[in-house]
């Protein structure tokens, strides 16, 4: 189980790198969106899944939900994101880290029986 948190824990700081690196390129975020919603609002997703990614370290259950949740919101405002490897792989660490607490749950169960 180590091994699965530690695998979500670095997609999570490759995918923080990735968009420091859009954030400050010379485009920036809020100009690779075509409409007025999307460019209001896909930005804010972002901020919010970079600090889920941040805070999974402490709380994995809660933020993989907010990763996945994000994810989901992100298709349903920009439907082709469902299909772009990028958004798939941005969604894996929330599911890695949503099996890893589980797991951990399942353990302290377990111990305590």
């Amino acid at each position: 189980m180590k091994v699965i948190r530690w695998v979500a824990r670095v997609l999570g700081i490759l995918i923080i790198m990735s968009f420091v690196a859009m954030h400050f390129s010379e485009d920036g975020l809020s100009k690779s969106y075509g409409l007025e919603l999307t460019r209001d609002i896909l930005p804010l997703n972002w901020i919010i899944t970079i600090a889920a990614y941040i805070l999974a370290w402490k709380w994995e259950r809660a933020s993989g939900i907010l990763i996945l949740t994000m994810y989901i919101i992100h298709g349903i405002l920009d439907p082709r994101a469902w299909f772009v490897p990028f958004w798939i792989i941005m969604a894996i660490p929330g599911f890695l880290f949503l099996v890893c607490s589980l797991e951990r749950k399942k353990r302290t169960e377990n111990k305590e029986d």
